[in-house]
């Protein structure tokens, strides 16, 4: 396995957890294409036109392994990487990761195409931004007791979230993708008229849609109980915002999608292990950055900008506080 130990001088579990998230490789995987000079930054974000058999080939497979990359970079990021200092961006194994945060074709893919946070804070504490009050916050939740066992509960719910089949079918058509050749809009159409449910499932696998959905909503119900019990404001922050984008925080399309799964969870309630309400309830919750992230999102405003643009985040920010 390829190591390139960005927490080489962080705790052990950070180290586990780079390990576990085989960072090293996903950067040896990304090296020679960023080496090749100018990159298009409508190549970096895989296209949601293609109508394929929900296989991701040949280059296409490289956008992937930088979703992969930003994504472990967030949750190391999560247990306390950058909480402090900027140095490991000085040191040649950590300075293509940092190349590539700061590559103008992933800026614009993780601030315009994929709104995401967490790569901003990363950037902001290379750069040095990052606010005083927010860094000494967070050093002193690293500090605390219960820490360590509250991220480890982070990482079980991501390896779940991230491991989980079903689910990864799922996401990837709520993120535009033809899955099963199923596009959401069918997917959508199909629960609101069951009378063609029959036949819609004819088509192969198409009924681990369904199983995803339902296990996508379970998940949902869990990541806010978890949140909601949290008493580390900065780690609840962090936690929101790694999986803000999939609750309607990934522009104006997720915003639609989220407000769609809001409504349409009559039908994962004909499960008698799916209480409706509560459900509703729990995604409304998680859509809003004026609940769970706001005392973070309070203190690193001005790093957040670009997501908060892209993302709605500030509208629903000013909303909320109007409604007050």
């Amino acid at each position: 396995m390829t190591e390139i130990c960005l927490t080489r001088n962080a705790t052990s579990l950070l180290r586990d957890v780079e390990h576990a998230y085989a960072v090293g490789e996903k950067v040896a995987g990304l090296k020679p294409v960023f080496s090749q000079g100018a990159i298009d930054p409508f190549r970096v974000f895989r296209s949601h036109r293609v109508i394929a058999n929900d296989i991701v080939e040949g280059e296409d497979v490289v956008w992937e392994q930088l979703d992969l990359l930003l994504g472990a970079l967030s949750a190391l990021h999560i247990g306390g990487l950058q909480a402090e200092g900027a140095e490991i961006w000085r040191d040649p194994e950590g300075q293509f990761v940092w190349e590539l945060l700061c590559h103008p074709a992933v800026i614009a893919y993780y601030e315009r195409h994929y709104p995401f946070a967490p790569p901003l804070l990363l950037r902001a504490a290379g750069d040095r931004r990052l606010p005083d009050t927010y860094r000494s916050q967070w050093q002193a939740e690293l500090e605390q007791e219960g820490f360590d066992a509250a991220y480890r509960q982070v990482l079980h719910l991501n390896a779940r979230f991230i491991s989980n089949d079903v689910i990864g079918y799922f996401i990837e058509l709520l993120d535009g993708f033809y899955v099963f050749d199923t596009h959401i809009d069918e997917f959508r159409r199909v629960l609101e008229q069951p009378a063609r449910l029959g036949g819609w499932l004819t088509r192969p696998d198409r009924w681990q849609l369904l199983e995803g959905m339902a296990s996508f909503y379970e998940f949902a119900l869990d990541l806010d109980q978890y949140l909601a019990a949290l008493e580390f404001p900065m780690l609840r922050g962090h936690v929101w915002l790694h999986f803000a984008y999939w609750f309607g925080n990934g522009g104006a399309r997720m915003e639609e999608v989220a407000l769609w799964l809001q409504n349409a969870v009559a039908h994962a309630a004909e499960d008698e292990s799916i209480d409706g309400a509560e459900l509703g309830e729990a995604l409304a919750r998680l859509r809003a950055p004026q609940r769970y992230p706001l005392v973070l999102i309070e203190q690193t405003a001005e790093v957040l900008g670009p997501w908060l643009e892209s993302s709605r985040g500030g509208e629903q920010l000013s909303a909320g506080s109007r409604s007050l």
